[in-house]
C-alpha cells in the first residue's frame, strides 16, 4: 500500500511538472527571441540570433537526455 501511495505522489508531481512545462512553452518563443536579439545587440552583431537559439536547442537536448536517462 505504501508503494502505491508513493507511485501516486510521483504521478502527481510529474503531472504538475508537465503543466508547468506547457505554460513555459507558451511563453518560450517570445523569451528566446528576446534573448537572441539581446545577445546580438550586446555582441555588436557578432552572434547571430539563429546561432544563439540553436545553442539553446542543443543544450536543451543534452539536459533532456540527462533528465530522462539519469
Amino acid at each position: 500500500m505504501d508503494a502505491l501511495q508513493k507511485a501516486l505522489d510521483q504521478l502527481d508531481q510529474a503531472t504538475a511538472a508537465v503543466r508547468l512545462a506547457v505554460q513555459d512553452l507558451a511563453n518560450a518563443p517570445a523569451g528566446a527571441e528576446a534573448a537572441g536579439n539581446a545577445a546580438h545587440a550586446l555582441s555588436g552583431g557578432a552572434i547571430d540570433p539563429f546561432v544563439f537559439r540553436f545553442a539553446i536547442f542543443v543544450l536543451a537536448i543534452f539536459v533532456g537526455y540527462y533528465v530522462v536517462w539519469s
